[in-house]
């Protein structure tokens, strides 16, 4: 089994895990429905079940250690999509990228969103706190740049294509799936994720070679 290398996301520890992350979904539902700066803690908390604002105070310092810990977590969920078995892991650049694609719909963006506040509110934080998730952020781009950099030098994928720029366009698009899928829409999940999987190994397809 290949692992990514991970950051624990590490929930407050007077709080058990599960009333943590459901304080976090909530928050991200606030953050998500009203915008960062809109939100309130207040509004958090009163969702949350809490007696009042002070009660969330107790288990953070500020609204930013809630965006902070959602960002975090949605980042080490991110890092999660990295890990590949065997059989993949020494496949061509194509079938990893393809494989990639459904992990990535799977756990980022059908599974609860956790991209939708992520990609709104990321320069939200604070430059030290940028500084704290970074290295997740950077994990991803860097794995699917390697996958790419790798079908280029099989001949799989055009030689000119600069892979940085390919990367955060296969991210855009993936991680905007959730303005336009639905499940009871025209597209099956099955036909939507063999769309994307054309759309962009052809897309990236070498001249002259048919995209697999």
């Amino acid at each position: 089994m290949k692992r990514a290398t991970t950051a624990a996301f590490a929930p407050r520890g007077t709080l058990n895990e599960t009333r943590w992350n459901e304080i976090l979904t909530i928050a991200a539902e606030v953050f998500f429905q009203k915008g960062y700066e809109a939100a309130t803690v207040r509004e958090i908390a009163k969702r949350a079940g809490l007696l009042n604002q002070g009660s969330l105070y107790y288990y953070i310092k500020s609204k930013e250690d809630l965006l902070l810990a959602l960002i975090e977590r949605a980042y080490t969920q991110a890092v999660a999509t990295l890990e590949e078995d065997d059989a993949v892991a020494a496949s061509d650049g194509p079938t990893r990228l393809a494989a990639f694609i459904v992990r990535w719909i799977d756990k980022m963006v059908l599974s609860n969103n956790p991209l939708a506040v992520l990609e709104r509110e990321f320069r939200s934080l604070e430059p030290s706190q940028l500084d704290a998730v970074r290295p997740l952020r950077d994990a991803c781009n860097a794995f699917v740049r390697a996958v790419i950099e790798q079908g280029i030098a099989e001949g799989s994928f055009d030689g000119s294509l600069d892979p940085s720029v390919a990367l955060h366009n296969i991210f855009f698009l993936l991680n905007n799936t959730h303005r336009w899928y639905r499940p009871a829409g025209r597209l099956s999940y099955d036909a939507m994720i063999d769309w994307y999987q054309t759309f962009i190994l052809r897309g990236l397809s070498a001249p002259g070679r048919p995209a697999d």
